[in-house]
């Protein structure tokens, strides 16, 4: 690493070394990446889904989150969910996302399907999980379980 010095051979300014990179891959996940209907996310990896075909990721019934430091799913739609979400005996699509304190997911509204979370949906208690279930106005057929330790909201 080459540092900055004055005319005088003295350094200047400050030296850092950043372990983030920044950069844009093709995702590819097959049937291998997801075990009985569970994708599990490695350490500290984000995904956008305004990036992503749908399609890429399927039959997926559990995300999880919970590997070591900060991972994020962002700007969910309904059709992300539907895309990527196992349908259950009934037809209904219950994707449930686990994580911690470290990790984000944002949904995303369009016109139309248009994501809720209501006050009787805070706090379901599933075993030893509690969850934040989330719903859309577009597909009743729908609900998106996140777990209250990850931090989570709707954007426009």
């Amino acid at each position: 690493v080459d540092t900055a010095t004055d005319k005088n051979g003295d350094p200047v300014g400050s030296s850092s070394t950043s372990t983030e990179v920044e950069s844009t891959f093709d995702l590819r996940i097959d049937s291998s990446d997801i075990d009985n209907g569970k994708f599990t996310l490695g350490k500290e990896v984000n995904i956008d889904f305004s990036k992503i075909e749908n399609g890429d990721i399927k039959d997926i019934n559990t995300i999880d989150l919970g590997a070591q430091g900060e991972n994020k799913l962002l700007n969910l739609t309904l059709d992300d969910v539907l895309s990527i979400g196992k349908k259950d005996g009934n037809g209904n699509i219950n994707l449930t996302i686990l994580g911690d304190s470290d990790d984000k997911v944002t949904f995303k509204n369009e016109a139309g399907n248009e994501w809720e979370l209501k006050t009787e949906n805070m706090g379901k208690v599933e075993g030893d999980k509690t969850f934040d279930v989330y719903t859309n106005s577009g597909d009743p057929t729908v609900q998106v379980k996140v777990e209250d330790k990850i931090s989570d909201g709707i954007t426009s």
